[in-house]
């Protein structure tokens, strides 16, 4: 069986409105030559359905998600395992071996609005119980294996001095495949990202989903040490226009993200707008 990596087109990835920051949701798979999963995220609420559908389409049987990542605390990522652990017909539909993930303690509030985040980092921990499966805390260095697949640890929210804001509390991974490399933003800002291309030499990889919807967040020396071949880019149309064309395209808030967009071609640039992106691996284009 093929390795495949799937990025899911999340509904909000169709939103036609003008941009207003919002949340574009985001969900990955990456399937293994025995069939089994590993999934990143997952979306909205109103994702859940969508994206197992998607998996029972590139598999026999029942999915077996066999390691199922959440990145941080927003409901654009976890959405999507909360509403699929809230019904019985959902779970039924899935096999989940073991969720892997560091969530920041409960006591933890976004200082910049002061919310905080007790109720949501309560819901990603009560959906994974909901599965019965048991949860692998994240630690930097840690290897995850499926098959012959590997998610390899490179910074969490325990390697962080502080963190203000949820998306700083996220999770970075390689997800290694077929020989090439995966690299995992989640929606991180520039303070985590300085950190880990300051620290770690070589980040080079195939593919990189960029970071926070390729709004604002991450940074230019870790772009630069990743040199991805393929921008994997959670991001509705509206967005992606204001970025490149619109009232944003030259802002320097989101300056790491437009810039390194701009290294690429436009076909090497995957956004979830248009529709999912399914590719066997090794990736040769």
């Amino acid at each position: 069986m093929d390795i495949l990596l799937m990025q899911y087109s999340t509904q909000a990835s169709h939103q036609t409105e003008e941009f207003r920051w919002q949340a574009a949701g985001m969900g990955y798979a990456i399937r293994s030559e025995k069939g089994r999963f590993i999934v990143v995220d997952g979306g909205h609420k109103a994702d859940a359905e969508g994206l197992i559908a998607l998996l029972e389409q590139h598999t026999e049987g029942k999915p077996e998600i066999d390691q199922w990542i959440i990145t941080h605390p927003h409901g654009d990522h976890y959405g999507a395992l909360e509403e699929a652990s809230h019904r019985a017909d959902l779970r039924e539909r899935v096999q989940v071996n073991r969720f892997v993930f560091c969530m920041p303690p409960e006591s933890f509030v976004d200082s910049g609005r002061g919310t905080p985040y007790k109720e949501q980092i309560q819901t990603v921990w009560a959906s994974a119980a909901r599965f019965g499966a048991p949860v692998i805390h994240a630690k930097r260095g840690g290897r995850y294996v499926t098959d012959s697949l590997e998610t390899e640890v490179l910074l969490t929210y325990d390697d962080l001095d502080f963190a203000s804001d949820p998306n700083e509390t996220s999770m970075l991974f390689f997800i290694h495949a077929a020989g090439q490399r995966i690299l995992f933003l989640g929606d991180t800002y520039e303070a985590p990202a300085e950190k880990l291309a300051a620290e770690r030499e070589e980040l080079s990889c195939t593919f990189c989903q960029f970071a926070h919807h390729a709004l604002n967040g991450a940074s230019d020396a870790l772009y630069e040490k990743a040199a991805p071949r393929v921008g994997l880019i959670p991001m509705a149309r509206p967005a992606y226009l204001a970025m490149t064309q619109g009232d944003y395209k030259d802002s320097e808030e989101t300056g790491a993200n437009r810039r390194a967009m701009a290294k690429l071609p436009p076909e090497k640039l995957w956004l979830s707008a248009d529709g999912h992106y399914i590719v066997k691996l090794p990736y040769m284009g």
